[in-house]
């Protein structure tokens, strides 16, 4: 039955649209929802689009991901997603060798379902019977540009739910300055690092460039047992897309060298249509005397799992503001926040809150999070607790154009000190706010809308062939050595020491013969 709907929708869509597949295994609710966003926009515009969602974790029935697109959901996995999160969990600063195994790790989960998934006949058979034009993956792992080769999709569009990663960088060659573009991975710098900094830099965008190579090796491997030695390389297959979209915002992000199919979509979706807020958060954000701070930590870091000393500094800030009330989102089960805030007559606890109404609030003065993007479009500053990828740039990014002030869980754990004195500084200065009212302005006010940019871009690359050579560089197909001129700046760099050696030696020559001591002339 849910077959004959699907088909029936599309058959009606197909009338003057173009068939698209979003790719969406749900790996976590922010990845679903981003996904979401993009099917339903372009399903909004007239095309048939189909979101893809291999249920490698339990989790669909609890995100609504798309209102707009054909949302199709497979089950039947097992649980190679459920064991490494358990392991990802981890609030530990990793090293890198720690690093390396963890994303190999994810790497290798998501094979592993992969290779479940394309042993799903039917399914396949019948994605393929759609004869979709256009497929939309993740950058985070290459099985879904697999399956879209084998689907014949013509189409490919690689889409970062994140700020450009850089693995995608490598297969792109894209340009990426190391000595200033900080890397996507666990690193927690600035784009004005140190000599240390820059050097971690370079040793954690190796990091993630093999370990995603590992994985693209791993996917190979997968898809050519199915369908042949033949099958290409499916980091090929990704460096011929004609467009990249990413899910950022270029006032979001830091300045950097980027090509012209790159298209950033960051705010896609993001409701930005506030509704007056209901009780009990109405009378809740007006009880402090001087306004309400809101901390959440959103969908992927539950507070259940925080450390005790963790929490008890946290409150233990809070009870310093009696001026102030705060708003706290903590998990059900999670009894000692619930222990610890309800002692204090300025915290209200709650399992939910209506963020985006909260955030839009006027009494509202600062928002203390895990680093998420989405509140730069409500102009409030923002005190960041980075966990893992790219919440530490996020944090860093807020903190240089002066909008937020980034912290680490170490020092909330060691003690209170930090976050008194991230608050007292926000709270009393007020180019934060005036700041985070610029970004707002700037991110809102820009020419192209996230929206636009996504739809006009796919019905372009849809009415050119879906090929975009014209805007592909050349040096995607380069090795490292040429890419970097190696051939070139090594050899020459050999015969420069090599003379340079031959000089000083002649040198040192003349040298000793000047002066050797002369034997007198015999009488």
């Amino acid at each position: 039955m849910r077959w004959n709907i699907l088909a029936a929708a599309l058959l009606v869509a197909s009338t003057y649209g173009h068939r698209i597949l979003v790719f969406s295994p749900t790996i976590s609710r922010s990845h679903m929802i981003s996904n979401g966003r993009i099917a339903d926009e372009l399903a909004k515009a007239g095309h048939e689009v189909v979101l893809f969602e291999p249920e490698v974790m339990p989790i669909a029935a609890q995100v609504n991901s798309a209102q707009y697109a054909t949302r199709y959901t497979v089950g039947g996995f097992g649980d190679a997603f459920l064991r490494i999160v358990k392991q990802l969990s981890s609030f530990e600063k990793s090293n890198t060798w720690q690093m390396i195994q963890k994303y190999n790790k994810f790497q290798e989960a998501f094979v592993e379902s992969c290779e479940e998934m394309l042993n799903m006949k039917e399914v396949l058979e019948k994605l393929k019977s759609f004869n979709f034009d256009i497929y939309f993956g993740e950058q985070l792992n290459l099985c879904g540009t697999g399956l879209a080769h084998a689907l014949k999709i013509k189409t490919h569009i690689w889409v970062s739910s994140c700020p450009m990663m850089d693995h995608m960088d490598r297969v792109l060659a894209i340009p990426k300055p190391l000595s200033y573009v900080p890397s996507v991975g666990d690193i927690d710098i600035s784009d004005k690092p140190s000599y240390m900094e820059r050097l971690e830099n370079i040793v954690t965008w190796l990091a993630d460039v093999y370990s995603y190579r590992y994985g693209s090796r791993l996917v190979n491997q997968l898809y050519r047992k199915k369908f042949g030695a033949d099958f290409p390389d499916v980091d090929d297959l990704a460096r011929e897309s004609p467009l990249i979209f990413v899910s950022t915002d270029e006032f979001l992000d830091f300045p950097r060298p980027i090509l012209h199919n790159v298209i950033n979509i960051g705010g896609l979706g993001i409701n930005t249509n506030t509704t007056e807020l209901k009780e009990p958060f109405k009378s809740e954000v007006r009880k402090g005397k001087k306004g309400a701070v809101f901390f959440s930590f959103g969908s992927n870091v539950r507070s259940t799992f925080l450390p005790l000393t963790m929490k008890q500094n946290l409150f233990e800030a809070f009870k310093q503001f009696s001026d102030y009330h705060f708003i706290v989102k903590i998990e059900k089960d999670d009894q000692e926040s619930a222990a610890l805030g309800k002692e204090l007559s300025n915290v209200y606890l709650t399992n939910w809150a209506p963020q985006t109404d909260l955030l839009s609030a006027p009494e509202l003065k600062v928002f203390i999070t895990h680093g998420g993007m989405e509140t730069a479009i409500h102009a409030v500053p923002v005190i960041a607790f980075p966990f893992f990828a790219d919440q530490y740039r996020n944090a860093r990014l807020a903190e240089r154009n002066g909008w937020g002030i980034p912290l680490t869980m170490a020092s909330l754990v060691k003690s209170p000190k930090s976050l008194v004195s991230a608050l007292n500084k926000m709270l009393s200065d007020p180019s934060y706010h005036k700041n985070a009212k610029r970004v707002q302005k700037l991110v809102l006010t820009k020419p192209f809308k996230s929206a636009e940019r996504l739809v006009k871009y796919v019905e372009f690359v849809a009415e050119n062939d879906g090929r975009l050579p014209e805007l592909q560089i050349a040096g995607r197909h380069l090795g490292f050595i040429e890419y970097h001129n190696l051939d070139i700046i090594l050899p020459a760099l050999g015969v420069f020491v090599l003379i340079l050696y031959v000089c000083i030696r002649i040198a040192v020559a003349m040298v000793g013969f000047l002066l050797r001591p002369r034997k007198e002339k015999m009488l």
